[in-house]
């Protein structure tokens, strides 16, 4: 027999043993599936199989999953009630109406389960241990609190399953969709909305989708998940402490009138994000936000990050993702920033930052600064990685990977391992150890700049730089030749200072001939393609006279345009090729 998913309720658990469908162990069902699972793709097949977004699993579940069998039907597959009011459901199929959710949970005790008929309910729900709440008939039922601060409350072994999930708060409130404040076991919230806004403006306070401050542990799992706030902080998914697992097709946060913009914000506790996450507003909008001070913080985020930040004030999108004085973080998506004044699409200031995809900022004002990585130091130690490539552009300072020299106790490195890319520096290093590899670095000042601490790169393309570059693999890939870029250096007393790796070589006061002995401004393992500047006068590059060998043992003339000589440098001596 065949089961049309809308005829099956999804009580969904998750424990030691894994995935839990009405009491049966689902064995081998993956986190990405988590979003099929809320679209109900569960039925069973004609042996009696259960059929699980395309698992299969073993017979023997039966009537456990469809909805008669969880209200207490008698194996027909059919409701064996029709309720008019929030109904406790005992075992062997009692029935008891109540006038409220909140009197039916009451009453309920752990094992009952608490079904509630279609319709809209303002009322603050409190979750009980062992209460399964329910809706009659699928995507039928919306709790939207408007008195009070918090619509629905978590509990330890507590479990909810709606359509929607609501708070809009009143003057003086923090409205709050969910809150967790249990100390010790798991709460389970399924919602296809979930969703909090402070409506009152000036005279409400912050606004939370989801707040987490107990130590025990919450799975939600929702279509989406919004917070729309103004003048105080907005959260998304906020976990202060405890374990917090989301998944959602969509979290989105917006803040107006200079309002806070957090979209994800972990800190003393555990964070595990599976979902598009997006934030905007007019003043300060972080996605991903880690740290906070406490060691022990940890984030791990699967997902796409995007800030928007469009007021015309001196704001920053701080950033994408930031990591701030500790902890861990991880995100597994791209990220993307975009203000006015200051973008930055990773920041870090202490802790462990590590980022699967792509980073970019885009500063709007002329003015403004975008970064598109950016590591400072800090009290505590900090290492970033940026898997992918890291592309800034716009504002008045305007840089792909940025190693800051901010005086503090700290260690700070800095890692990308792809394109680095910034209408000034391509990459800029202050302090410390930046770490560049697998690329091209471009900049429209210097693709490469180095002030301090040390700056190493490895199969990197590039070709303006300043400062020394450590080269960590000897590799032909270490630069590209730009023919078309190439610079005019002019002999001075036999000498050269190189900036990038094609430039025409003109004689000192335009002599007819003039020699080539030392070449200055090498970087171990770079190749240098020279060429004459004109062919009416001549350059001779002088064999092993200073620190230039040829191959052929012998000096070579260069006087006609099309005379090219390359030259790789090993650390102490330019030898041709």
């Amino acid at each position: 027999m065949a089961l049309d998913p809308e005829a099956v309720l999804m009580p969904v658990e998750f424990d030691d043993r894994g995935l839990r469908v009405y009491g049966h162990n689902v064995k081998g069902l993956q986190f990405y599936d988590w979003d099929r699972v809320l679209r109900q793709e569960i039925y069973l097949q004609e042996d009696n199989t259960l059929n699980i977004c395309g698992d299969v699993i073993d017979g023997g579940v039966g009537a456990l999953i469809t909805a008669g069998a969880w209200l207490g039907d008698d194996g027909g597959g059919e409701f064996r009630f029709q309720a008019d009011a929030p109904a406790v459901v005992r075992p062997g199929g009692i029935v008891t109406e109540y006038a409220t959710i909140v009197a039916a949970i009451a009453a309920a005790d752990s094992g009952d389960s608490v079904v509630i008929p279609p319709g809209t309910y303002d009322e603050a729900v409190t979750l009980k241990d062992g209460v399964k709440v329910v809706e009659l008939m699928r995507g039928t039922v919306v709790i939207h609190s408007t008195s009070a601060e918090v619509a629905v409350t978590a509990a330890a072994g507590g479990y909810i399953n709606v359509k929607e999930i609501q708070a809009t708060g009143g003057v003086g409130d923090d409205p709050v969709a969910v809150e967790a404040a249990h100390s010790s076991g798991v709460c389970i919230v399924v919602a296809e909305l979930i969703r909090a806004e402070n409506s009152t403006g000036a005279s409400g306070g912050d606004t939370f989708a989801i707040y987490q401050h107990g130590a025990g542990t919450l799975w939600v799992f929702a279509e989406r998940i919004e917070a729309v706030g103004a003048y105080f902080d907005v959260y998304g998914a906020n976990c202060t402490t405890g374990t917090q697992y989301v998944a959602a097709k969509r979290i989105f946060v917006q803040g107006t009138d200079e309002a806070t913009v957090r979209v994800l914000y972990g800190l003393d506790g555990m964070q595990y994000v599976w979902g598009e996450l997006r934030g905007e507003g007019d003043y300060d909008v972080t996605v991903a936000y880690g740290g906070g001070g406490y060691a022990d913080s940890v984030q791990y985020v699967w997902g796409n990050c995007t800030a928007i930040v469009d007021g015309t004030e001196y704001v920053a999108s701080w950033a994408v993702a930031a990591l701030e004085d500790g902890g861990f973080q991880e995100i597994h998506g791209n990220c993307y920033a975009e203000c006015n004044y200051i973008a930055v699409g990773a920041s870090l200031t202490g802790g462990t930052q590590r980022i699967f995809g792509d980073v970019s900022a885009i500063a709007v004002q002329g003015n403004g600064t975008s970064r598109a990585a950016w590591a400072t130091q800090a009290t505590d130690d900090g290492y970033q990685e940026i898997w992918g490539n890291a592309i800034a552009t716009g504002g008045s300072t305007s840089e792909g990977a940025f190693l800051d020299d901010t005086a503090s106790s700290g260690v700070v490195e800095q890692r990308v391992d792809g394109d680095v890319s910034g209408d000034d520096y391509g990459a800029r290093c202050e302090t410390e150890t930046q770490t560049i590899t697998g690329g091209r670095a471009s900049g429209g000042t210097y693709d490469l700049y180095q002030t301090g601490g040390v700056l190493e790169i490895a199969s990197v393309q590039y070709g303006t730089y300043s400062g020394t570059i450590t080269l960590l693999t000897e590799s032909i890939n270490a630069l590209i030749v730009e023919l078309e870029d190439t610079t005019e250096l002019t002999i001075a007393a036999g000498v050269v200072t190189v900036t990038q790796s094609y430039h025409r070589i003109d004689t000192q006061d335009d002599d007819p001939s003039d020699d080539l002995v030392t070449i200055n401004g090498g970087v171990t393992g770079r190749l240098l393609v020279i060429r004459p500047e004109d062919g009416g006068r001549t350059v001779v590059v002088k064999h092993n006279t200073g620190n230039i060998w040829i191959l052929a043992q012998a000096d070579v003339t260069l006087d006609e345009p099309n005379d090219h000589l390359m030259l790789v440098y090993d650390g102490s001596m330019w030898s041709s090729l």
